[in-house]
């Protein structure tokens, strides 16, 4: 009999314990944390909304001369960089007009050079015809003869000059016409439109008319 109640008081004992234990406020769960260096660096935010994307600024290359696109180097969404060559239109009229115009400055320049030969040549002759006036062996009709001829050397030079300068203007302006044969990129950005392709003839710009 003793030995149930002793067994009795341990078995209340332990079952005391265990609903003591339970009855014990549980600790909080741990909140796991990561840890890093402090430093400085930018915070992207990313939004999300409905709406159009458009590029701020858009350039339209327009050819200044008229010609065939013999090479179109880009298509539609093609990075490009500034300088970077997306086309060329047939250079070969444009060659030629350089050409015509460096020769004939190359003419304007040579008679230039003969000319003021004779100019010198008919200086030289008015101060001979001077001194033999001075000395009573020549008439002034010989000096004014002399004279003439040589303002009409001096008129010639100046007209042989200016034709030189025109010569030169037209060399210029074949050799700008030439250079924009080679379409470029004006600045840094990406194709997002072609109007002509290789083979196609395309025009001034005074007439409205877009290469790429």
């Amino acid at each position: 009999m003793i030995k149930r109640i002793i067994i009795g008081l341990l078995l209340v004992g332990a079952v005391v314990a265990i609903t003591m234990s339970g009855l014990k406020p549980k600790p909080p769960k741990s909140t796991e944390v990561n840890l890093a260096k402090a430093s400085k660096a930018d915070i992207t935010r990313t939004v999300s909304a409905a709406g159009k994307v458009a590029s701020s600024t858009t350039v339209r290359i327009n050819s200044n001369i008229s010609g065939e696109l013999v090479e179109l180097l880009v298509k539609v969404g093609d990075k490009v960089q500034k300088g970077q060559v997306l086309g060329r239109i047939d250079p070969a009229r444009y060659r030629a007009q350089v050409k015509n115009a460096s020769a004939a400055l190359a003419s304007a320049k040579a008679e230039i050079a003969v000319s003021q030969v004779a100019v010198v040549k008919a200086e030289s002759e008015l101060k001979r015809i001077e001194a033999l006036v001075q000395k009573g062996l020549a008439s002034a009709a010989e000096q004014e003869t002399g004279n003439h001829v040589l303002e009409s050397e001096k008129a010639r030079l100046v007209s042989l000059q200016q034709r030189a300068g025109q010569s030169q203007a037209q060399l210029d302006e074949a050799n700008d016409f030439l250079s924009k044969t080679t379409i470029a990129a004006p600045i840094d950005g990406e194709v997002i439109e072609l109007d002509r392709q290789r083979g196609e003839r395309v025009r001034g710009s005074d007439l409205g008319e877009d290469v790429v």
